[in-house]
């Protein structure tokens, strides 16, 4: 079960997420945390780069929605913190990448 009770909450307004949205060109590995955006752009900049993603037992329920802005064939490489390979995006792919308190589950894959 996704949620531990019955109660909901009906948005009647746009939804805004404050910091919700980034744009990265990277010089080096890039380590997400749990204050980092959910909606990334991020141009690995000029090289393939790793992306670690924060620990799993800290992050139930967050998300990470990514596009790859490479110019070039420049690769994300999504880890969990133990350096295991979640995800690798290429050139002008996206993939969405949730974690369940347990493990980081693919969502929405950065190739087909």
């Amino acid at each position: 079960m996704a949620y531990a009770g019955s109660a909901t909450k009906r948005l009647t307004a746009q939804l805004r997420l404050a910091g919700g949205f980034q744009d990265l060109t990277l010089t080096g590995d890039l380590s997400l945390d749990n204050t980092s955006a959910n909606y990334l752009r991020i141009d690995p900049g000029g090289s393939a780069r790793d992306v670690t993603l924060p620990a799993e037992e800290t992050s139930d329920g967050l998300f990470f929605q990514v596009y790859n802005t490479a110019d070039a064939s420049e690769g994300l490489v999504f880890k969990n913190d133990a350096g295991s390979t979640i995800e690798t995006v290429g050139q002008g792919e996206m993939c969405l990448l949730g974690c369940d308190g347990t493990n980081w589950l693919i969502f929405m894959p950065g190739h087909t």
